[in-house]
């Protein structure tokens, strides 16, 4: 069952989404620390800001780098824009939830980060970008 998962063309899509999870990370928790450390941001908002960022880059990475889709983005971007939107929200009310909880708000970003990597990449895969187009 694992080889059949782990096809040449699925390990290769594991390795881009790792590649542009590494960036997503990067952007999803060095921004806050840049806004709050550096600016003063208050971390509320330096966190739902870097969320923002990070969705735009996300779309582009995912379809273009890892999942390697041509044509017309427009297709996929209304599935894209709903998942997301809904990972967003359980990622920042999951962070909120955390942070209530006083843990430090970097510690509460890599934990929502970490909960989220595999899902996202299932549901990026199999219902984003992995339905066939219509003919046009």
């Amino acid at each position: 069952m694992v080889r059949a998962f782990l096809t040449s063309k699925r390990l290769a899509e594991l390795v881009r989404y790792g590649i542009a999870t590494a960036l997503s990370a990067t952007v999803t928790l060095g921004v806050p620390l840049a806004l709050h450390e550096g600016l003063g941001v208050p971390e509320r908002q330096a966190v739902a800001f870097a969320f923002a960022t990070a969705f735009i880059l996300n779309f582009v990475t995912t379809r273009s780098f890892v999942f390697r889709r041509g044509g017309n983005a427009r297709n996929d971007l209304p599935r894209y824009v709903l998942t997301s939107l809904a990972f967003r929200l359980a990622e920042y009310g999951t962070f909120l939830l955390l942070f209530q909880m006083e843990l430090v708000y970097y510690v509460a970003q890599i934990i929502v980060i970490s909960l989220s990597l595999v899902l996202k990449f299932l549901i990026l895969k199999s219902f984003v970008y992995g339905r066939r187009r219509q003919p046009t």
